[in-house]
């Protein structure tokens, strides 16, 4: 499942509309929102956001995002802060982000982005069945590699 996919079902799960597409009055809603971690100053993947698009999920229209820029020393400011406005999703760039968010809440799902070995860095319990209130796309890892080989035939 890929991150935007991930990040449509939570948000649908935390009970932000699922009915995006339906333009009458019915399904207008309270925008879902989102807290976005990174040690990157711009608002980055922009492939993230066309991805949600493409899904219904519009930035400034019914999906409202909180980004924190946060290098690892000030992580645990930045998810605090996230998680004050109200936010219904934490997306983290990298393990101090992540880990983060993590150690604020056990309540809000976070999914993470470019983390190089969840399991590893202990994340995740697994990354079939990751448990907790932590999801994502690890980069690395003895179950990937095999994965990987499989995609060469």
């Amino acid at each position: 499942m890929g991150v935007a996919s991930a990040a449509t079902v939570v948000l649908g799960g935390c009970g932000a509309s699922t009915t995006v597409r339906d333009p009458t009055p019915s399904a207008v809603r309270k925008p879902a929102k989102i807290g976005y971690l990174s040690p990157n100053a711009d608002l980055s993947p922009s492939s993230i956001w066309a991805a949600l698009a493409q899904v219904g999920w519009i930035r400034g229209s019914n999906l409202d995002v909180v980004f924190r820029f946060a290098y690892a020393d000030t992580a645990p400011e930045m998810a605090r802060e996230v998680i004050d406005e109200g936010v219904q999703l934490i997306m983290t760039e990298g393990e101090p982000q992540a880990r983060a968010a993590r150690e604020a809440t056990d309540r809000i799902p976070i999914v993470m982005l470019s983390i190089e070995d969840a399991l590893a860095s202990g994340l995740v319990s697994s990354l079939a069945r990751p448990g907790g209130n932590v999801t994502g796309v690890s980069l690395l890892g003895p179950q990937l590699a095999a994965k990987r080989v499989q995609l060469l035939h």
